[in-house]
């Protein structure tokens, strides 16, 4: 009788961790993707926009947001990464800051607070 007990329990932790792997992997596609300095190319402030990172621990990011370059937000390759950060477990707490994004001398967006 014990065994099919540890079998449920052996299944439910296998589904259990492939969905961290999976939310790991949205982190990481996300981080590479802010990373790259082709999506924070910009000229004048309005070129730039904040978006939700959620929980995902990206290098750049304050409070579970980071700015991006607008053209690269509104990017199809973007929007299914935050599909996949959203279907995360976003069972962390993020602060209530207000990022003003901005194109600094050199280029590319940042976020100030």
């Amino acid at each position: 009788m014990k065994l099919p007990w540890t079998l449920l329990l052996a299944g439910l932790l296998a589904l259990s961790g492939l969905g961290c792997g999976s939310c790991k992997e949205s982190a990481e596609e996300a981080d590479a993707f802010v990373r790259d300095p082709d999506n924070q190319k910009c000229a004048v402030n309005d070129d730039c926009v904040v978006i939700e990172a959620n929980c995902a621990p990206l290098d750049t990011a304050y409070c579970g947001q980071v700015a991006l370059s607008r053209d690269a937000a509104a990017t199809d390759e973007w929007q299914s990464i935050q599909d996949g950060l959203d279907a995360c477990d976003a069972n962390c707490e993020v602060c209530l800051a207000l990022l003003l994004p901005q194109c600094s001398s050199d280029g590319f967006c940042r976020q100030s607070n």
